[in-house]
């Protein structure tokens, strides 16, 4: 059974993304100015180097986590909970099966590849590397296991529920970090700080998550091969979205820290950090109203999709807008007191980087309804040939333009993107473009989400 009514988990939903954003902001204005004084900047670049090479394996999912999350709300939406059951029984399996192969393989590479001359590290030793990767590498593993019992807490409607333990486990990470870094501690002691606490968060939600709802214990070990398979399709397609934003993201951090070395990366790293408090922004709609798409689509409740798929692109473009004018007034002066002076708003990258933020706000809330229906698999190959784009030509864009390259590509690349997303979005919701635009720019009434 789904608990509660739309109207009251939309409102709860975004009441915990508020506190999470919160969390990342209070994380991020607190870390990074105590990594730079501990640290200094040389150092803690390599760390973000570093830290972004096992964020790959997450890819090692198969975008199964977030599709077969997406099916057991559309089959609770029609009340079969023993599809359901079957979903969540052999996905899980299934993600943590292929997730610790691939980490086990990813572990021995730690130390038999020589990743500290290929990223032409300067203050942290190879010993050091291979042993805070390998840590690395296994914390990633405990994210990939808590995926689908994470996506679990939405198909019953308990998504604020899951958000507030997620996001208490986050500020206990934190804590761990700042406690390994003030007593003197490394990269190694940073990343068995993380590991540490990500074990215990993975036990936690495990033990939680069967208390809420029957279907979701797993009594027997099962794949579910006939009920996972049909799944695969879309799956595959979500995974190519999670290596479209692993590469695009932390490539450019490779890159970056390649052409133009560890200062450059902290200078990048820290203004897309500031920047991206726009994204935070947009992430508290479309993360509320994700799982909303699933249960609407599954009931066939056109009507409803359309509303909130109008209410959603309202909210994050209006919302990003206010951020960036907010940041381009004062970002300059938050940054210069949030870094001491050792990281600066240099123009025109920084007005440039927020010209992209907006950009990328004007699709964003058609690609959460995708995703939410999953019904996004034939614009994935897109996605993920101007997510591989994006580097190569941040590569020799750098050369001429600077850091101000890596905006000027990444708004190229999405105002294409725009377009392809809207029309395939206009598509399932059977609604013609004239008609969505006059919705758009309507001003919303009052009473906005029906149960």
């Amino acid at each position: 059974m789904i608990h509660g009514s739309r109207k009251s988990r939309i409102i709860s939903g975004i009441s915990a993304n508020v506190f999470g954003q919160l969390v990342t902001v209070a994380v991020q204005l607190a870390g990074v100015p105590l990594l730079l004084n501990y640290w200094g900047v040389q150092y803690y670049g390599e760390w973000l180097l570093l830290f972004s090479l096992p964020a790959y394996l997450g890819l090692s999912d198969l975008g199964l986590g977030t599709v077969a999350t997406t099916e057991m709300s559309m089959c609770l939406a029609r009340q079969d909970y023993e599809q359901a059951k079957r979903i969540f029984r052999g996905s899980f399996f299934c993600v943590i099966a292929v997730g610790f192969a691939t980490c086990s393989l990813f572990s021995v590479l730690a130390w038999a590849l020589p990743w500290h001359d290929w990223l032409n590290l300067q203050e942290i030793t190879a010993a050091e590397l291979s042993t805070a990767m390998t840590l690395l590498t296994w914390y990633v593993f405990f994210a990939i296991f808590l995926t689908l019992l994470l996506g679990a807490y939405r198909t019953i409607g308990r998504y604020a529920h899951g958000q507030v333990i997620s996001n208490l486990f986050r500020l206990l990470e934190f804590a761990a970090l700042l406690a390994a870094v003030i007593f003197g501690g490394g990269v190694v002691a940073a990343a068995a700080a993380f590991l540490s606490v990500r074990v215990l968060y993975a036990g936690f939600v495990w033990l939680d998550i069967r208390h809420r709802a029957e279907w979701l214990r797993l009594e027997k070990f099962s794949f579910e091969w006939p009920t996972v398979r049909p799944l695969l399709p879309a799956s595959l397609s979500m995974m190519t979205v999670y290596l479209g934003q692993n590469f695009m993201t932390q490539g450019l951090v490779t890159i970056l820290g390649i052409m133009l070395g560890a200062t450059s990366v902290v200078m990048f790293s820290t203004v897309r950090t500031l920047c991206n408090f726009a994204k935070q922004v947009i992430g508290v709609i479309n993360l509320s109203v994700f799982s909303e798409y699933s249960i609407s689509l599954g009931k066939q409740d056109f009507k409803a999709l359309r509303r909130l798929h109008t209410r959603a692109v309202q909210a994050v473009v209006g919302l990003t807008l206010v951020s960036v004018i907010g940041l381009k007034l004062l970002g300059p002066f938050v940054l210069d007191f949030w870094t001491k002076g050792r990281v600066v708003a240099e123009e025109p990258f920084f007005s440039l980087y927020l010209g992209y933020i907006f950009v990328n706000s004007l699709w964003l809330g058609s690609w959460n309804m995708l995703l939410g229906c999953n019904r996004h698999r034939d614009i994935t190959r897109t996605y993920l040939l101007t997510s591989f784009a994006v580097p190569f030509l941040v590569y020799f864009g750098v050369r001429i333009f600077g850091l101000s390259a890596v905006p000027l590509v990444l708004m190229l690349s999405d105002s294409v993107f725009s377009l392809v997303v809207l029309r395939k979005t206009l598509e399932l919701l059977q609604q013609p473009m004239p008609e969505f635009i006059r919705q758009t720019f309507a001003l919303p009434r009052l009473k906005l989400i029906e149960r």
